[in-house]
């Protein structure tokens, strides 16, 4: 399946994992459960290097609104 969506989206392309909970939004990495083993173990897809740095130390991170540029382009 991986290399489905990468043949689709491009071996370049990066895929952010968010989700909303109690007004806040959260970003999550390859370790911490919602999507992201999936994602980017199994599937092999990449992350954006400023999600990768977030999330290094606790698998998770919230992002402020005005941060989201930054994880996703």
């Amino acid at each position: 399946m991986g290399k489905e969506i990468n043949k689709a989206i491009g071996q370049d392309a990066t895929v952010s994992l968010f989700d909303e909970f109690d007004k806040k939004l959260y970003t999550y990495g390859d370790n911490w459960g919602r999507g992201g083993e999936v994602l980017y173990q199994a599937f092999g897809l990449k992350m954006q290097p400023e999600q990768q740095k977030l999330t290094a130390k606790a698998g998770w991170a919230e992002v402020k609104q005005e941060e989201i540029e930054k994880i996703c382009w």
